[in-house]
């Protein structure tokens, strides 16, 4: 339906852009000294170039999954200068430049990922806003970016959460999530996500003209995808969608559905690829319920770590009403929690309320 307050929308109009590239300089070499045994170095070097890019994206050395891939490297460069070229005893050694479709690699990654991930790793959304230049961010709840990128993932069968703002200082937590990729990254240890996606919007308001009653309205967006386990930023996608309108929300409400639908296709992709570099975990996960007091907390954690098989106790989280806790332990579940419900605590004592697999929930009685 045409909406009357927006008057203008940025188009493209044309020949779609050319995919872009990156530059890569690598080494190959090939048995021979002539003409043959050149292109064959080429194509070594070229192929090494595909595999330093793969290992770099995953993290991995095992290439067994990538083999597709790496059989049709030439496919993925889109021009080769070689550098030089030196004959070497039996051999042919080259330096090349290639121009890479980097992109393309990417999502053909994240195709073959998606086609092996049997269990993929909760995903943290966050979103964060400066509502004005200048003006502290803020947590946002609602937003079209949100639900494009949480649809996105969700449609794939990832699961996605966001933070529980309830349980902190939210000018506390916005300050850890825009901080160093180590810091968000303790945060989505904190809510049990694998990999965290936290966005930056900032809106950007200009008179289209001094007397003219029509703003353009910007949206600038910053995201970044950040796995939790090492804190290792392995995206950052930044994008700047407006719309000129009568009604400036309605104006960046535009610009953000239109920024969503940008950026849905790379972040499945990055998110992908960050969830082959999640890798499982024996440790334990134990939430309690109705914590109240942080004594109470100090208490569990001290007959925890005066277990003999247990080999460090993480405090995640520490609030009134939930506490959570990360275990170093690889033990049967059953023992450790029957050996905690059954403690004598000093004013309180902890009830089961479910345990699966590696992750149990108990309520403070």
């Amino acid at each position: 339906m045409f909406n009357s307050t927006v008057i203008w929308l940025a188009l493209s109009v044309g020949l779609a852009a050319p995919p872009s590239t990156t530059i890569y300089r690598m080494e190959g070499a090939a048995p021979g000294l002539g003409r043959e045994a050149g292109t064959a170095a080429v194509n070594n070097a070229e192929t090494n170039i595909i595999i330093s890019i793969l290992e770099s994206m995953t993290g991995s050395s095992d290439f067994a999954l990538y083999a597709p891939i790496l059989d049709r490297a030439p496919e993925y460069i889109r021009s080769v200068h070689v550098l030089s070229r030196t004959p070497d005893a039996d051999q042919t050694q080259v330096e090349i430049e290639a121009y890479v479709y980097e992109e393309q690699l990417r999502r053909d990654v994240s195709a073959l990922i998606l086609t092996r991930l049997n269990v993929k790793p909760s995903v943290l959304l966050v979103l964060l806003e400066e509502p004005a230049p200048g003006q502290p961010y803020i947590g946002i709840r609602e937003n079209p970016i949100l639900e494009g990128v949480k649809k996105t993932l969700e449609d794939k069968f990832f699961t996605v959460m966001g933070p529980m703002w309830e349980l902190y200082d939210e000018q506390s937590l916005v300050s850890r999530l825009r901080g160093t990729p180590e810091e968000a990254a303790r945060v989505g240890l904190e809510h049990k996500a694998g990999v965290i996606l936290e966005g930056e919007i900032t809106r950007i308001s200009t008179q289209e003209a001094p007397s003219s009653n029509i703003s353009r309205n910007e949206i600038a967006l910053k995201l970044r995808v950040i796995l939790s386990e090492t804190g290792t930023l392995l995206d950052t996608i930044e994008i700047r969608r407006a719309v000129s309108s009568t009604e400036p929300e309605e104006g960046y409400k535009q610009a953000a559905t239109d920024a969503g639908e940008s950026v849905k296709d790379r972040v499945l992709t990055s998110t992908t690829i960050a969830a082959a570099g999640a890798k499982p975990s024996s440790d334990v996960y134990i939430d309690i319920e109705q914590l109240g007091e942080s004594a109470r907390m100090e208490a569990v954690t001290k007959v925890l770590n005066g277990i003999e098989a247990v080999q460090g106790v993480d405090v995640l989280l520490s609030a009134a009403s939930l506490g959570r806790l990360r275990i170093k332990y690889e033990g049967p579940m059953a023992p450790l929690v029957d050996f905690l419900v059954n403690q004598n605590y000093a004013g309180f004592h902890l009830e089961r309320r479910r345990v699966v697999q590696r992750e149990a929930i108990l309520r403070v009685q």
